[in-house]
């Protein structure tokens, strides 16, 4: 999974994270494009659960037509979770309890 500083919602792709219902009702919701600007897919949301370290936070993923998962930063600091991007790795911290 790649996290996105510059993603606007956390994304993957529609076989991805099966075992959790996917939820048709909201694919209207979404307008989203990939890197070239072509109209990606949308198949509906996912909530997926992340464990980061002894806490789990679920992640509303919109599942579209992308090569691989994205995870938006926003995603983690609406959960309370800041993440620093290192050269050879990545970090958290737990701001608030959820």
């Amino acid at each position: 999974m790649i996290i996105d500083s510059g993603a606007a919602v956390s994304v993957a792709p529609k076989s991805y994270f099966n075992r959790i219902p996917l939820n048709t009702d909201c694919s209207q919701e979404y307008r989203l494009q990939n890197a070239s600007g072509g109209k990606l897919k949308i198949y509906g949301t996912r909530s997926v659960p992340l464990i980061l370290g002894r806490a789990t936070i679920t992640v509303k993923t919109v599942m579209c037509d992308v090569a691989q998962p994205l995870l938006a930063t926003n995603d983690l600091l609406n959960k309370g979770v800041s993440v620093t991007l290192g050269t050879n790795a990545v970090s958290y911290t737990h701001l608030r309890a959820h």
